[in-house]
């Protein structure tokens, strides 16, 4: 009786799907905030989740502190090891930056842009602007940009 009932377990285990995601970002693994499948939130590690959910279709919802939220669907079959990447974008904001006097350049974390810098879409958090003439002493400057909110220097 004790072998049929552990053999019943392992029967419903093993039919049990599994969902595993991995989450990424532009620079590499990601720690996600939250992973759900459905109404299930999955349990979270390192660099993404894993859990068991019953078979079905399901609505599949990814956040990271400091990337956009990502949504898709995920079909899940009874048996199956479910195995998906996701890819998230970080937030951004604006930077906005003139200088003065002309033919000064802007660098921003060390990639030069020019005399101007107008509606430039960065990625939320800390910057290093540096301003650059000949003859003149570098400027610089930090600044911080919230996610959907602009920065100007």
């Amino acid at each position: 009786m004790c072998l049929l009932l552990e053999q019943l377990d392992v029967e419903i285990r093993l039919n049990t799907p599994v969902v595993e995601i991995e989450v990424e970002g532009p620079r590499g693994a990601v720690r996600p905030s939250g992973v759900w499948v459905g109404e299930r939130r999955l349990e979270l590690g390192a660099a993404g989740a894993r859990g068991e959910v019953e078979p079905g279709v399901y609505r599949l919802r990814v956040e990271a502190a400091g990337m956009l939220p990502e949504e898709s669907i995920i079909d899940v079959e009874r048996g199956a090891l479910v195995r998906r990447s996701i890819i998230l974008d970080p937030l951004r904001g604006e930077l906005n930056v003139e200088l003065a006097p002309a033919g000064a350049t802007v660098l921003v974390d060390g990639i030069e842009y020019g005399s101007q810098i107008l509606h430039q879409a960065v990625e939320v958090g800390p910057h290093q602007l540096r301003a650059r003439l000949l003859g003149h002493y570098e400027q610089r400057r930090s600044v911080t940009i919230e996610a959907d909110g602009s920065a100007e220097a």
